[in-house]
């Protein structure tokens, strides 16, 4: 996880599960399980997890950026092969 506040995030294992189970279905199917998951938990609760999902997916997305930058200085950093 990246040191900036907005990539932090804390989701409970449980609902990571059920994160992870909804990767693999339809839209249709993910946006009828969170609406269910809206009614057990309440609309507070589904904010606060929406606002993880987020912290979440700037912390994937900065390590990505970092994967990125540092792929790059080691190709400028890489002699160029002789002729």
């Amino acid at each position: 996880m990246s040191d900036s506040p907005a990539n932090d995030y804390a989701i409970e294992r449980a609902v990571a599960e059920l994160l992870q189970l909804l990767t693999t279905c339809p839209g249709e199917e993910r946006e009828a399980a969170l609406v269910d998951l809206a009614r057990r938990v309440g609309p507070r609760q589904l904010a606060r997890l929406f606002a993880q999902f987020i912290g979440l997916a700037n912390s994937v997305a900065a390590d990505e950026q970092r994967q990125t930058i540092g792929e790059e200085l080691a190709a400028i950093a890489r002699p160029e092969p002789a002729p």
